[in-house]
């Protein structure tokens, strides 16, 4: 006798099963320790010798400074030299017709004659410049200090002939 077998067909039911937080939160710092090790071990590298000068500029594109910004450097030099001793002639001879001093919550234009008025009426000879933080080919990020204390700085643009375009200082806490 022939028994008939019988197949009872389960419905597949596919479960998810959410990860408990608690294994979650240990991923998740397993990943910023992880992160932390390779951001300290990629400073650690691009630091570079102890022996480099570590107030020397970031030149963006290029390890040392291209003629073009060599001749920034010395511009801003002068206008430093200018505002130490109020030349305000001085300072404004480096802009162009149309450059633009972006200061002291006013913009004062080399047209005008207001950037030589302003650097005359503040002598700052205890202003010092140390070399520029960043610099490329038309632009150079710089901080001043005045009795040693860093309080600002001035995002400088120059044309293509090296003549200062716009100086936009920044004072910061």
């Amino acid at each position: 006798m022939k028994t008939a077998e019988r197949t009872i067909e389960r419905p597949r039911v596919e479960r998810v099963v959410e990860q408990p937080a608690r294994r979650r939160s240990w991923v998740t710092l397993i990943a910023a320790l992880v992160a932390l090790v390779l951001g300290l071990l990629g400073g650690y590298l691009l630091r570079g010798s102890d022996d480099v000068d570590s107030t020397a500029p970031v030149v963006v594109g290029g390890l040392a400074l291209t003629d073009r910004q060599e001749q920034m450097v010395d511009l801003v030099d002068d206008y430093v030299v200018a505002w130490q001793q109020g030349d305000g002639a001085a300072a404004e001879s480096m802009f162009t017709d149309d450059g633009v001093l972006d200061a002291f919550g006013a913009v004062r234009t080399a047209a005008d004659g207001g950037i030589a008025g302003l650097v005359a009426a503040l002598p700052t000879p205890m202003l010092r410049l140390p070399d520029p933080v960043l610099i490329d080919d038309n632009q150079m990020l710089t901080l001043h200090t005045i009795d040693g204390s860093t309080n600002s700085g001035n995002l400088m643009t120059f044309t293509e002939t090296g003549d200062l375009l716009i100086v936009r200082h920044v004072m910061f806490d």
